[in-house]
């Protein structure tokens, strides 16, 4: 009897302990329903990736009722370091059950989130690999590598010079393949980043393939910068009416 009131108690402040929904069936209602509003289609696609690799492949058979500390952590987080996941793919895999449970949680599906006590993954723990960066004979044998010509004098790699604006400008891929001529000030020696260049999931059409989409503004508002251009990287800008320029910079 003691549990009977304790459950239409339950009931009446708006839990639904007796659910028997798995998390392989509310969680892509959340990330389509909750997340996917929020996120840009990058972020998304990150997010989505993954929930589906990881956390329902562990989990997914589980009522989120049914979940415990103990379960999560020897299951998803602690198997994930024994199959020597990188520390980046352990850390979004906790983020993005945790931020599930949360909203469950507070939608009043499950009693309490227990991801509050399985031990969240640290650096420490992981090994990391040192960046290298290159040497300058490496740098050397890159540039001669981008300026190789056939006998006609034309370029064997038009796209060449953008590799040596980027080697002397620090900018990511996407970056300077976002690039308009706009955003360059060749007077001031000066070059504008406020764009990048992503790939992510065409999702218009219901197709498995890739688009690329213009992303206004970076990852992170630093990433919005005036880089001031070297001799070299000026050198490598290309000329409005060449070609291989248009190639790289686009017209706007």
């Amino acid at each position: 009897m003691h549990m009977m009131n304790e459950f239409k108690l339950l009931r009446h402040q708006g839990f639904n302990n007796m659910t028997k929904e798995t998390v392989d069936a509310l969680m892509p209602l959340w990330l389509q329903n909750i997340k996917r509003p929020t996120l840009k289609a990058a972020s998304y696609d990150r997010l989505e990736s993954t929930i589906n690799n990881h956390i329902p492949p562990a989990l997914g058979s589980y009522a989120v009722t049914q979940l415990a500390t103990e379960t999560i952590q020897v299951e998803l987080i602690n198997k994930m370091q024994a199959d020597a996941l990188s520390y980046s793919s352990v850390k979004k895999a906790y983020d993005a059950l945790n931020d599930f449970l949360r909203y469950l949680t507070a939608r009043r599906t499950i009693m309490y989130n227990p991801m509050q006590l399985v031990s969240k993954p640290t650096k420490v723990n992981f090994e990391t690999a040192d960046v290298v960066p290159l040497s300058d004979e490496d740098v050397r044998k890159l540039i001669d590598g981008c300026r190789l010509e056939y006998k006609t004098k034309n370029r064997r790699y038009p796209m060449g010079e953008a590799f040596i604006l980027i080697l002397n400008t620090g900018m990511r891929m996407g970056e300077a393949l976002a690039l308009r001529w706009g955003d360059v000030d060749m007077e001031k020696g000066t070059l504008c980043i406020n764009k990048n260049l992503i790939l992510v999931k065409n999702r218009k059409d219901g197709e498995p393939n890739y688009i690329l989409k213009v992303q206004n503004n970076p990852k992170t508002q630093s990433g919005v910068r005036i880089v001031r251009l070297n001799e070299a990287a000026k050198s490598a800008v290309p000329a409005p009416n060449r070609t291989a320029g248009q190639r790289i910079l686009g017209r706007g």
